[in-house]
């Protein structure tokens, strides 16, 4: 049996993936990073089928090989080289992925 809790956060979900909806298709998402005590900001898609049309698709096989393979394609060049300015690390890219997906509605 759901409780209150459970709902309010089914009901933060829902709201997140509308206003993500609603945003969407063309307007790139603002995902900010602390990376060595500096913020960097790197623009995303506003959805995964806005992304490159491989995006997606490999997300969809939730594969480590093919998540890695779909992080330059959502941050594109630009953001792939604010990132590597900053001196991004691994665990830098994970919490990319983490906040993106909770931008974008798909995130816990």
């Amino acid at each position: 049996m759901a409780t209150k809790n459970d709902n309010i956060e089914t009901a933060k979900k829902a709201g997140k993936a509308l206003k993500a909806e609603a945003a969407a298709s063309t307007e790139p998402v603002d995902i900010v990073l602390t990376i060595n005590g500096e913020d960097v900001t790197v623009a995303a898609p506003a959805t995964v089928e806005a992304a490159h049309w491989r995006v997606p698709l490999l997300m969809q096989s939730g594969t480590n090989q093919d998540i890695a393979k779909a992080i330059p394609l959502i941050l594109g060049a630009e953001g792939c080289e604010l990132l590597d300015s900053a001196g991004a690390t691994f665990n830098d890219l994970n919490k990319f992925l983490d906040l993106w997906s909770e931008e974008i509605g798909m995130g816990e």
